[in-house]
């Protein structure tokens, strides 16, 4: 028997137990079982905006993914400091929708300092493994669907039928530099050139490839 450190309460607990006899997280070798999350939690430690600002766990209580962000004591930031790591690791997890499909039903962020949660946030995981949009980006796009609609009809009278299919990245051989994002991923009304930027600007990776699904 050996002794491993809960992902949840930080308590030094049995290996062999199914869940931790102080906290009641579940599944304490989650980690080690699924490569799905380990590699989640790798991805999230090397973002060089987190280091030396926030530690990492990823763990589960049944059906819910949590991600927890703790602050370092030495570092002084406003709570919204939490909003970057919740879009990162959100954005992380739509790429692998389908290592998730059928594992959790949600997806809990917590930011805490001290011991003390300063920041939550969640989303649903549907059937297929896909992160929910949150409110603003359903609002979002319920305002730019229709002016996307308009600009086409646009083009379309302009161009009198003619038209430039727009060109897809090719499948290059996986680079753990690059975030790898299903292209039913990108926000309804946003192209293909924005959220690839915008994804590089929150992530920080070198490059961003669409994939099928």
């Amino acid at each position: 028997m050996a002794l491993v450190t809960c992902p949840k309460c930080s308590k030094q607990v049995s290996n062999k137990a199914q869940n931790c006899p102080y906290c009641g997280c579940l599944t304490l070798d989650l980690l080690e079982q699924s490569p799905t999350l380990k590699a989640l939690q790798t991805k999230l430690e090397s973002f060089p905006k987190f280091q030396n600002r926030f530690s990492v766990k990823v763990y589960s209580e049944g059906k819910t993914l949590i991600v927890k962000f703790t602050r370092l004591t030495n570092v002084s930031e406003p709570q919204n400091a939490y909003n970057s790591p919740w879009e990162v690791t959100r954005l992380f997890l739509r790429g692998i929708s389908k290592d998730l499909k059928g594992m959790f039903t949600e997806f809990s962020f917590v930011g805490e300092f001290e011991g003390e949660t300063e920041w939550s946030n969640s989303s649903l995981i549907n059937s297929n493994g896909m992160i929910a949009n949150t409110q603003k980006e359903i609002m979002i796009a319920a305002i730019a669907v229709p002016l996307v609609v308009v600009v086409i009809l646009v083009i379309a009278n302009l161009s009198k039928g003619t038209s430039t299919a727009p060109t897809t990245p090719s499948v290059q051989t996986k680079d753990p530099n690059c975030l790898y994002i299903p292209e039913s991923s990108v926000p309804r009304g946003m192209s293909y050139g924005d959220y690839k930027d915008k994804v590089k600007r929150e992530t920080g990776a070198k490059c961003v490839f669409f994939t099928g699904g």
